[in-house]
């Protein structure tokens, strides 16, 4: 086979292969007209039953009668803390712990 008839193969391929895109992309642009409409239809019925529903709404908050206004009961809760007990407060508790406390008695080791 020489150079020019694989020249020749390749550009008839390549020829061949976009022509099959091209009739491909518009064979789909109808497929994608149709379900654009489709979309359309339906974000359509969404919209008016939205604007039926806020109608709706509307017209149930106007009939609504009002409800009293009650006053709501105070609590009051009042609580003493003690105070802190800061750092030194217990290393001095810890120290007059230690002192009070009876040591054991040291026994000698030996034989």
């Amino acid at each position: 086979m020489s150079r020019e008839m694989l020249a020749a193969m390749v550009f008839v391929w390549l020829i061949g292969a976009l022509v099959g895109w091209f009739v491909g992309w518009v064979a789909r642009g109808d497929e994608n007209r149709r379900w654009a409409e489709g979309a359309r239809r339906r974000i359509d019925l969404a919209e008016r039953q939205v604007a039926d529903l806020t109608a709706e709404l509307a017209r149930v908050e106007a009939q609504r009668v009002p409800e009293p206004v009650v006053a709501q009961p105070a609590i009051h809760v009042h609580v003493e803390t003690p105070g802190a007990v800061g750092y030194r407060d217990l290393t001095a508790a810890v120290a007059l712990a230690m002192v009070q406390r009876p040591m054991p008695s040291v026994r000698e080791a030996g034989p």
